[in-house]
């Protein structure tokens, strides 16, 4: 786990002797003899536009203050009151209004000789929150460790960990609160995977930022190739995409065959550097760790790619880089997992996942409305009651009607058609939102009572949106990943920074 820098610092430099003129000179042998430290306002947050108050002081090593001290201020982004000199207790007291860009912003006092040569300097940190109710969201897909949600007017906000560029943002490694996206980009659709996330823009085209290993980005920002999507997602190496005409394209990772285009038995390291055409008739798409699964016209699912744990449910755990059928003849939900954005019908927005991949397990929604999973279930995540894997599907427990699920790295989330919200399997980090670090092996609740319109398992975190477009997020936060102003983990569902 990495260690945060401090958010307080005091800095000691040279301002020696006290003389009514001239520049003070230091003690003998070069020593420092006064020191300039933060006294208060340091590690605040405030709204931007919200003002925070700082203070420092100004002492000898003796700890006698040194009044006439002139310090001024400056600022990473917003405004600062004009220096003052400090006051006959060696303080000094500015105001910082705070102002975007939104989340780490710093303010600098520097201690000055009396002919103005800066000698010592403090720096001040803080977050600066989104105004309460700046924004609501369509909805909000959760990466290994960021997230990125869409709002309404097609705005796209991201925040987490951004070490590999995986948020389009003018930002730092880690975001604690919602930062929209540079030069105002407005987005349909928005996937992230483990260190690169995908994005459908307006016109259709399709664009991927972050680490580039294995060609994972497709060729970047913008994918190559004349394709006009629909919809993206981004697995843990590679991703798919579906176009308007319900074609499937890929690229990225190939070495256990999750591109879906051979060979077979897969080549190890192989990639594929722009996406490749796959198949014709996809409606619903799923890209998990190393495999990847579609719901055809049709209603059959299929899958292939890395199958050690029965991922690929065609009832063996034979590895394949092209397409096998699901067992059980199940017929799935067929309707795409979205549906017509107005005033462009062709183009679509997500309505919730009728097929949904992890790292090494799988779930679908059948016609009837249950839903089944398949694949590795050492934390119960396909939700059947036990921990013993299936390399066929097993429906999930609870008889329960669903309209989307989201399958985590070790846990599944899922809508019911009434908009209630479950989730089960591995919780070490607290992603299931139950209040506690647990697994679960059957649906369990999470804030009855509250209608959800989406959500998305990621890896250590999770997300969901009300049906007022009221963001929600739980688990780990060690990169700012819940996206609420701080580091500090919850084991509930907690209001990302911004909403109503």
């Amino acid at each position: 786990m990495r260690v945060l820098p401090p958010v307080s610092a005091i800095a000691v430099l040279l301002l020696a002797g006290c003389g009514s003129s001239g520049d003070p000179a230091t003690a003998p042998g070069g020593s420092p003899t006064v020191a300039l430290a933060a006294v208060s306002g340091d590690g605040q947050a405030g709204s931007a536009g919200g003002a925070v108050t700082l203070t420092v002081r100004a002492t000898d090593l003796q700890g006698r203050t040194y009044p006439t001290a002139p310090v001024t201020w400056s600022a990473s982004s917003g405004s600062i009151t004009p220096a003052t000199p400090a006051d006959g207790n060696g303080q000094a007291t500015a105001t910082w209004t705070l102002a975007p860009p939104l989340g780490p912003a710093t303010a600098t006092a520097t201690l000055s000789s009396p002919s103005g040569q800066p000698v010592a300097s403090v720096t001040f940190h803080a977050t600066v929150f989104p105004a309460a109710g700046a924004f609501v969201f369509r909805y909000v897909d959760v990466g290994s460790y960021h997230a990125c949600g869409i709002t309404p007017g097609e705005q796209m906000l991201c925040w987490g960990y951004d070490g590999d560029g995986q948020l389009p943002v003018a930002a730092g490694l880690d975001l604690t609160v919602p930062q929209p996206a540079a030069d105002s980009l407005t987005l349909r659709i928005v996937s992230g995977g483990r260190f690169h996330s995908c994005a459908v823009t307006l016109s259709g085209g399709a664009d991927c930022w972050g680490q580039d290993r294995d060609a994972r980005l497709g060729g970047g920002a913008p994918v190559t190739g004349p394709v006009t999507y629909q919809t993206v997602q981004s697995g843990l190496v590679h991703s798919c995409g579906i176009s308007l005409s319900q074609q499937l394209w890929c690229w990225g990772f190939n070495g256990e065959g999750e591109i879906g285009v051979g060979p077979q038995p897969p080549v190890p390291g192989s990639f594929v550097a722009a996406p490749v055409f796959v198949r014709a008739d996809v409606r619903s798409i799923a890209t998990g760790g190393l495999h990847t699964c579609v719901i055809g016209t049709n209603g059959a699912a299929q899958c292939w790619g890395e199958n050690a744990n029965g991922q690929l449910g065609d009832g063996s755990t034979t590895t394949s880089g092209i397409p096998v059928n699901v067992a059980g003849g199940i017929t799935f939900k067929t309707a795409p997992d979205v549906v017509p954005h107005a005033p462009d019908p062709d183009f679509f927005v997500p309505a919730g996942a009728f097929i949904t991949a992890g790292y090494a397990h799988t779930c679908a929604i059948a016609v009837s409305g249950a839903a089944f999973c398949w694949g590795n279930n050492e934390n119960g995540q396909l939700g059947n009651g036990t921990t013993t894997g299936g390399t066929s599907p097993v429906a999930v427990a609870g008889g329960l009607s669903w309209k989307a699920l989201s399958a985590g790295y070790r846990d599944s989330c899922g809508l019911t058609t009434a908009g209630a919200l479950y989730c089960w399997g591995g919780n070490e980090f607290g992603q299931l939102g139950d209040g506690s670090t647990g697994e679960r092996h059957t649906p369990t609740a999470i804030m009855p009572g509250t209608e959800f319109q989406s959500v998305s398992a990621g890896e250590t975190s999770s997300c969901a949106v009300t049906t007022a477009g009221v963001a929600y997020c739980w688990g780990d936060n060690e990169y700012g990943q819940l996206g609420i102003g701080t580091h500090a983990a919850s084991l509930v569902p907690v209001k990302i920074a911004g909403q109503p």
